[in-house]
């Protein structure tokens, strides 16, 4: 609902999260199922596979609760 999409479309992390950072890029929009005015089911074509990762960081966010608190706070 936010932007129309279209096949072909690139999809990246919009930065509104305090889990995925802004400009990572995910992957294409490859097929697109219409339903009602606030539902539509899109297949993404990742751009790696997720299944030939070989080292992967996990790192704690240990702001997050503080970034939640201001984000609900700039929403009221």
């Amino acid at each position: 609902r936010q932007a129309p999409l279209k096949i072909g479309d690139t999809i990246e992390t919009g930065g509104k999260s305090t889990i995925f950072p802004e400009g990572i890029l995910i992957g294409t929009v490859s097929k697109i199922n219409r339903g009602n005015s606030a539902e539509n089911r899109v297949v993404i074509k990742l751009f790696n596979d997720m299944s030939s990762l070989g080292t992967v960081y996990v790192i704690k966010n240990f702001d997050k609760l503080e970034i939640k608190t201001i984000e609900n706070l700039e929403n009221e």
